[in-house]
């Protein structure tokens, strides 16, 4: 049923949405079932509980966050709006965590994004953009995304890990410090591009999620990302990892070359590893379980 699946927005947001598409010139709108979705693009598409006949004109809303929506996967989505008639709705995607409330940025349903854009700050949301040294920097430079607001949690238990995440600039204002790298253009657009600031030996820093778009889309690659783990050789550095689901019949030296093209040396990966489908963990890649796979294979080499 209908409403196992989705959930209603109010009647707000209904108005909204007639407003936006009858000023475009569009009056059919759906009457009486508008409806939203929440981080859940992934399941729904694959879901087996949803009829491959199901027509569902009523969805003006349905997003996620951008941890894992390349460019590839964000057609996968609308391809799927299409297929079960949402045509008003475009997937969108949207920055948050936990900590913040959760949501930090989003975007109109009737926007068209790609390129890991996050929307604009939520209501409330005073979103910047700083250096490793807490300085707040051109908005359209890559630096760490951080947040005040009166959403933004209180603390962690251990008082040790609140004083990491936040602090008090000089601007006297209680800031998150999300631990997210991107950046904003002059519209107040956010763009995210990776967790955490990785560094390698040779120069450059692991973008992880833009270098997942830059591939993703090369001939013979059906699905891809990058983890990034510490370099052995050079404490405090990092190397790329990638985790690349190949299309069926499409040959590894021929995706290989076509990586040396696409990515900047610092970004090629030191070694490919093939696997059938993203690991998922809470509707996110599951980065942590296979940076700590790989550290436990070098442990074990270690002790044989």
């Amino acid at each position: 049923p209908q409403d196992d699946i989705f959930y209603r927005v109010n009647d707000d947001s209904i108005s909204y949405h007639r407003k936006y598409y009858a000023e475009n010139g569009n009056l059919n709108v759906p009457d009486n079932y508008t409806v939203g979705v929440s981080n859940l693009g992934r399941a729904i598409l694959f879901s087996k509980r949803i009829p491959d006949d199901f027509q569902i004109p009523m969805l003006l809303n349905f997003g996620g966050g951008a941890e894992a929506t390349n460019n590839k996967n964000l057609k996968l989505y609308n391809a799927w709006n299409k297929k079960h008639g949402a045509n008003y709705c475009n997937y969108t995607m949207g920055f948050g965590m936990s900590e913040a409330g959760p949501v930090i940025s989003t975007a109109a349903s009737f926007c068209t994004y790609n390129d890991l854009k996050c929307g604009i700050p939520l209501v409330h949301n005073i979103v910047g953009i700083f250096d490793e040294d807490c300085n707040e920097i051109d908005h359209t430079c890559v630096g760490e995304v951080c947040v005040s607001s009166p959403g933004v949690m209180k603390g962690y238990a251990k008082e040790e890990d609140t004083k990491k995440a936040i602090k008090i600039h000089a601007d006297g204002r209680r800031w998150l410090h999300t631990g997210d790298y991107g950046f904003m253009n002059d519209e107040g657009e956010l763009t995210i591009l990776s967790r955490g600031l990785d560094k390698t030996w040779i120069g450059g820093n692991l973008y992880l999620m833009a270098m997942g778009n830059k591939v993703v889309e090369l001939p013979g690659i059906r699905d891809a990302f990058f983890v990034s783990v510490p370099d052995e050789e050079h404490e405090g550095y990092k190397v790329p990892f990638m985790y690349l689901m190949p299309e069926e019949g499409a040959k590894l030296e021929d995706i290989e070359a076509e990586l040396k093209e696409a990515l900047d040396p610092h970004e090629y990966p030191v070694e490919i590893r093939i696997i059938e489908e993203r690991p998922w963990f809470h509707f996110k890649t599951h980065r942590i379980g296979l940076v700590n796979g790989i550290l436990a294979e070098r442990a074990a080499k270690k002790n044989n």
